[in-house]
Formats: structure tokens, C-alpha cells, sequence
């Protein structure tokens, strides 16, 4: 790793150690939940720090449902999941191996989405899955998913 992506990594780390911190003062409606301009930097380094710990492309991170992750022990060894669509070679629905944090980075992200995903469920009722990071969010533009 070169020390400029180095340097990337660490403030994406930066971003995400304060994420609860700032998740909680929106929770507590001392700041917006859909217009606060670095509200999306929580996003972007969840999706930066999946993307470089699993490989995952960006269109298969888009595809990052909620309860996405999950843990396995084979042969004594521990294996952390996240499920994703791979559509480049249109295998359809596959795993990720990720490591431990990928959990945190998940949970983070799934409470990050939540008033969105309510909001599009007041809008469209209730689906079975939300797709976690395909949001349309001020200037930062993904497909939404509906299931």
C-alpha cells in the first residue's frame, strides 16, 4: 500500500471512529438526517473501507443489503461474510470475505441508512430488503434497488 492510499485509509478509519458520535446526535435530531453536507462523508468512507478490505467493486458494494453480514467458524478458524449481487460476470448473489470489522463497518452503514430506508418505505410501503448504500443524497448519486 502506497502512503498516500495509507494516509486515505487512516481518514477513512478517522471518519468512521467518529460515525457513532455523529449518528447519535442525529438520532437525537441535533442535526439533520438528510441534509447535514458531511453526513455523507460516513457513507464514503464505510464504502472506501469495505471496498479496500474485500475488493469488492463499487456496484457490488451498491448492492450491500441490510443483515448483509455473518460469521462462520470452519475447522476452527473464523470467517467473516458480507453478501452482494457480483454483476460484472452476472454470477448473481455472492459472499465477500471480509474481516472482523467489516461487522462494524456494516452496522454503521445499516444505521447510517435507516432514515432513508424509512423514508422510502413511507414513500413505496414496506420491501422485504433496502439496499444500504443505493441512496440518491444531495449531490452523491446511486440507483435505488427495490425489491
Amino acid at each position: 500500500m502506497s502512503a498516500r492510499h495509507y494516509r486515505i485509509f487512516l481518514y477513512a478509519e478517522e471518519i468512521l471512529a467518529g460515525a457513532e458520535e455523529q449518528l447519535d446526535e442525529r438520532d437525537r435530531e441535533d442535526r439533520s438526517a438528510l441534509s447535514v453536507p458531511g453526513h455523507t462523508t460516513i457513507r464514503d468512507a464505510c464504502f472506501y473501507l469495505l471496498g479496500v478490505l474485500t475488493g469488492m467493486r463499487s456496484s457490488e458494494l451498491s448492492s450491500i443489503e441490510v443483515s448483509a453480514g455473518r460469521t462462520e467458524v470452519k475447522n476452527g478458524f473464523v470467517f467473516h461474510w458480507v453478501a452482494a449481487v457480483e454483476y460484472k460476470t452476472k454470477k448473481g448473489c455472492v459472499e465477500y470475505l471480509m474481516p472482523a470489522m467489516g461487522h462494524r463497518i456494516l452496522r454503521i452503514l445499516e444505521r447510517w441508512s435507516q432514515p432513508y430506508r424509512a423514508r422510502l418505505a413511507k414513500m413505496y410501503g414496506p420491501r422485504k430488503s433496502w439496499c444500504i448504500l443505493q441512496l440518491r443524497t444531495g449531490e452523491s448519486t446511486m440507483a435505488i434497488r427495490l425489491h
